[in-house]
């Protein structure tokens, strides 16, 4: 998913469940291709990315030649978001 979390270990297992969820809002000036992970978002301006993980999300941009990789720190239950100038 292009996350990295920390998450609970109860009895030796981990507690996936302890990690909620966000949405991002991704914004790119002119514009860019958009990916968490190996998913494939499309191009903005997009609707918030519903339900990433709340931990670090890697997300690529992707304009023309120019690639740009920002780490945004999702928030479980909030509106999160990450605007970009890509020229």
């Amino acid at each position: 998913t292009g996350a990295r979390c920390t998450i609970g270990v109860t009895n030796g297992a981990a507690r996936w469940d302890s990690i909620g969820s966000g949405s991002l809002d991704v914004r790119a000036n002119p514009y860019a291709h958009v990916f968490v992970g190996n998913k494939d978002f499309g191009i903005t301006p997009l609707k918030p990315l519903p339900q990433l993980p709340a931990c670090a999300v890697k997300v690529k941009l992707v304009y023309e030649k120019t690639t740009r990789t920002e780490t945004v720190h999702v928030v479980a239950n909030k509106p999160n978001s990450l605007r970009v100038e890509m020229e």
